[in-house]
């Protein structure tokens, strides 16, 4: 009967929630790609590996120097994106980094959020909780969010629509700039670097892991491991899909063009053992089943619980099991 209970009330507000997003989508229909668009994209880059999709740019660098010690502190420094994108404010990434150590003496822990996060204060909080156990932090914002919003937008509006250049951009953006930072921690001696991903942010720290060796944590909530279902089968995506029926592209050309930010599409360069993936059991938007499979794909640990997309259960949980699976082989 309990169980029963949250099952409603977890679909209740993803409801709420998804008729809100169909919302944000539908101020998009004069952007939503046409067959021909998304054919052009997909031959220009699906005969190219991963490696060079989501190549490091050169002789590009963050101030992480200027950072100072200052436990428990967030600093905001920004950067310019190695991979522009259409929109100048989302081109500047904001990082706000909660350094407790000299970076050559600690591990980093990088933060990143789900699609259209609206607040930063429950990531900071797991920031600074980090700092007590010894380790740097940093809460990426990730295109289109937080302090890289448009005027105009609502954080994350424009991160995922019908318009799917921009939506592959935007990943293959973020995953540039994740591995930019990554590269630069390593340069100034950073032993280990953990990804904590939040649903859009857990996609991403997934498709990362697979391009980049230098991933040693990562822990994965509620992660879009199948971007296929979420635009045919989802109630999020109901009025993406009417867009782009009407410009004529069908679930075959976009299948295709999602390939290249699937993170199915090959294995992880983290070992499996210091992989967490989390699921709730009433997920629409990534069910458990597709994320069950990517953890035995990756032979990563994975976690279940009683939740919906839209909730702090999975979170409260992703962070108590990750302490208790994974920082033990990550804290120096």
């Amino acid at each position: 009967m309990i169980s029963q209970i949250h099952r409603v009330l977890g679909l209740t507000v993803d409801y709420a929630a998804f008729r809100s997003l169909n919302f944000w989508h539908w101020r998009h229909h004069v952007n939503a790609s046409t067959q021909e668009d998304v054919l052009r994209y997909g031959d220009q880059w699906l005969a190219v590996p991963a490696s060079e999709y989501y190549s490091l740019p050169e002789n590009s660098t963050i101030p992480l120097s200027s950072v100072k010690i200052d436990p428990g502190k967030a600093q905001r420094i920004n950067f310019q994106s190695p991979h522009p994108c259409d929109y100048e404010e989302n081109n500047r990434v904001g990082l706000d980094i909660f350094l407790c150590r000299p970076w050559s003496e600690a591990p980093v822990m990088i933060f990143m959020h789900g699609f259209m996060s609206a607040s930063d204060t429950g990531y900071h909080i797991w920031c600074k909780l980090m700092n007590k156990r010894g380790i740097n932090a940093i809460f990426l914002h990730l295109p289109y969010h937080y302090s890289r919003r448009p005027k105009n937008f609502v954080s994350g509006e424009l991160a995922i629509s019908a318009d799917l250049t921009r939506l592959a951009e935007g990943i293959r953006q973020s995953v540039k700039e994740l591995r930019l930072l990554i590269s630069d921690l390593k340069t100034l001696g950073t032993p280990k670097i953990g990804l904590f991903g939040m649903s859009y942010g857990g996609w991403i720290g997934a498709l990362t892991t697979r391009v980049d060796t230098n991933v040693n944590l990562l822990t994965m909530v509620e992660p879009i491991v199948d971007i296929s279902h979420v635009m045919w089968e989802s109630l999020a995506a109901r009025t993406m899909r009417r867009q782009l029926q009407k410009k004529g592209v069908g679930e075959e050309s976009l299948s295709r063009l999602f390939s290249l930010v699937c993170p199915f599409e090959g294995q992880a360069n983290c070992p499996g053992e210091n992989i967490l993936m989390l699921a709730g059991s009433y997920d629409q938007i990534a069910p458990p089943h597709h994320v069950k499979r990517l953890a035995q794909y990756w032979g990563a640990h994975y976690r279940e619980y009683a939740q919906a997309h839209c909730g702090y259960k999975l979170q409260y949980r992703g962070w108590e099991d990750m302490q208790e699976l994974l920082l033990p082989r990550f804290i120096l």
